[in-house]
């Protein structure tokens, strides 16, 4: 018995000390590796701040070219190739990919397509890396924060600055697009993206690739909105009604280019002059006008200067107006209702442009917000009807004025932060 359960407890304690074999020991045992292009760049951001300090200049060159050859190019291997083309003297904005295969040093290894599409992201995510806040998908890639890459890491950031300050002091001359990316990256402040702007960096793809996204970030576009009052006036005989006031909403949206808004008008107020309409074989004198437009507006930009901005514009809508609204007496002996009333309804077509003056381009709650007045004259092609009644043919003038606004998520560009 004593001898059975000898055997049990012996076998329970081997189970247990099996299940407790640590990860290091698997890890041990898995000893096949497939160099991937993270352990290729993880080497290469140990290996190279060592090379360069120890002087080992040839094999800190064949590092980095067997990295170029291997990898895709992301910040670090950017970076890096910037940083030490410009120290060799071989940096270009315009080297294509196939002239590298010619040189057995490493040049400026990004192929020109690559550095016009991301040398400002990859300019933004450096600022942010040697900051000492790495990007979370690295953290998700290597898992544990205790791992030394994150150490590691944050090394290569201060070596990288250390090898623009060496730049620096050497004074060796530097083209302008060369003096300005050694000092981004020896102090990648963010205010640094301004300076761009300067006529010493025209006619570089980071200048372009700067102003494409200036343009982009000054876009008027995005969700719309607008309220107005203002004056609708008829011609010919439609202009006894005399001037009428109205107020609006519009709410829409616009491309930099393309505005579109749904509009909605009530008028209100008394006719200038009685007219006589016919209901059920009557004929009664009014004054009564009020009217609403509920319509689409389409409009283009033909040019903004500053502030100031020019559309034209046409829309096409609902128009109604109300010509009648009164109390009959008589009607109680025909067992009839005593309010009478009548409306007139027409298609309405406009065009007419608009003049904006925009007032504010602020920043709130990740949003990009524009407000402006508007003048906006117009001319309606309508239709009311008023048959054995005063004549109302003829067609309209509307001029609104608008306050409104636009607005755009601003996540598109946050370097420029």
């Amino acid at each position: 018995m004593i001898r059975t359960l000898s055997l049990l407890v012996l076998l329970i304690c081997s189970f247990f000390s099996f299940a407790q074999v640590k990860d290091t020991g698997i890890e041990q045992l898995m000893n096949r590796r497939m160099m991937s292009e993270a352990e290729i760049e993880y080497n290469a951001i140990v290996l190279l701040p060592r090379l360069h300090h120890e002087k080992k200049t040839d094999t800190f060159n064949a590092v980095l070219a067997y990295w170029q050859k291997n990898c895709s190019v992301y910040e670090p291997l950017f970076s890096m190739s910037v940083l030490n083309a410009i120290r060799n003297g071989t940096f270009s904005e315009l080297i294509q990919w196939d002239e590298l295969m010619h040189y057995r040093t490493p040049l400026f290894a990004v192929d020109t397509n690559v550095y016009r599409n991301n040398v400002l992201s990859f300019l933004k995510q450096y600022r942010t890396a040697s900051h000492g806040k790495l990007d979370a998908d690295l953290v998700d890639s290597w898992g544990r924060k205790e791992y030394p890459i994150f150490r590691d890491y944050n090394n290569f950031y201060i070596y990288l600055r250390e090898v623009a300050n060496e730049i620096l002091q050497s004074h060796k001359p530097l083209k302008p697009i060369e003096d300005y990316l050694v000092r981004f990256y020896s102090n990648p402040d963010s205010t640094l993206f301004s300076e761009l702007d300067q006529p010493r960096y025209a006619n570089t793809l980071l200048h372009d690739r700067y102003q494409q996204a200036v343009r982009h970030d000054k876009d008027i576009h995005g969700a719309g909105w607008g309220v107005c009052g203002g004056y609708w006036l008829g011609d010919r005989q439609l202009s006894l009604i005399g001037p009428q006031p109205f107020m609006g909403v519009h709410f829409g949206g616009r491309s930099e280019k393309v505005l579109f808004d749904t509009r909605f008008d009530i008028r209100f107020g008394a006719s200038d002059k009685t007219y006589f309409v016919l209901k059920d074989d009557s004929l009664y004198a009014s004054n009564e006008c009020w009217g609403l437009y509920a319509g689409a507006d389409l409009g283009f930009k033909i040019f903004r200067a500053g502030r100031s901005e020019l559309d034209v514009l046409g829309g096409f809508g609902y128009d109604m107006m109300s010509l009648l609204a009164v109390e009959d007496e008589t009607r109680k002996a025909k067992d009839e209702s005593t309010s009478v009333s009548k409306i007139a309804e027409s298609a309405n077509a406009s065009v007419g442009f608009s003049y904006k003056f925009f007032l504010s381009n602020s920043y709130r709650g990740g949003k990009r917000r524009f407000t402006y007045v508007a003048l906006q004259p117009t001319y309606n092609f309508v239709h009311y009807k008023n048959d054995g009644g005063t004549s109302l043919a003829g067609n309209t003038f509307m001029i609104r004025l608008i306050f409104g606004g636009y607005s755009h998520d601003y996540t598109s560009h946050p370097f420029l932060n």
